[in-house]
């Protein structure tokens, strides 16, 4: 029973979450056996275009509005990923690696 509970310990790791005052989203991260399950919720009352590309050439990108979340799941393989968030001009980056860490550009406009 103890190494199930060491085992579970070390394969989910609790969320990391950003949330910053400069930032339009609340980004949360967390880790799984293989796969890695991000949210994106925004808290902006205007429009926040957020694009997410992966380390292997994958794009996603997509338009939301009030207090929207988008959710998904990728790979381990798939980091380190860019999520660059843009409400109206003021565009900020973010890099999220395969252990959550989120490193936050400097935002500009």
């Amino acid at each position: 029973m103890i190494k199930a509970a060491a085992f579970a310990a070390f394969t989910y790791l609790p969320i990391t979450a950003l949330a910053q005052n400069d930032l339009p989203v609340d980004l949360s991260c967390n880790v799984q056996a293989q796969n890695i399950a991000l949210q994106i919720t925004t808290h902006a009352n205007q429009s926040v275009a957020i694009l997410l590309e992966s380390a292997g050439g994958n794009r996603m990108r997509s338009t939301v509005s009030g207090s929207s979340r988008s959710a998904m799941m990728l790979s381990k393989t798939q980091f380190p990923v860019t999520i660059t968030v843009d409400a109206a001009g003021n565009t900020s980056v973010l890099t999220v690696a395969d252990d959550c860490q989120v490193i936050q550009q400097t935002p500009h406009s």
